[in-house]
C-alpha cells in the first residue's frame, strides 16, 4: 500500500491488538 500524506487524511499511528483492542490516530481539531 502506498503512503499517503494529505492534509484532510487523518493519521494512524499504532495499533494494540491486544483486549481490548486499540486504535491510535492523530488528533484532528475542529474536525468532524
Amino acid at each position: 500500500m502506498k503512503p499517503l500524506d494529505h492534509p484532510h487524511v487523518v493519521k494512524l499511528i499504532g495499533i494494540i491488538e491486544e483486549e481490548p483492542a486499540w486504535l491510535i490516530m492523530e488528533l484532528y481539531p475542529y474536525g468532524e
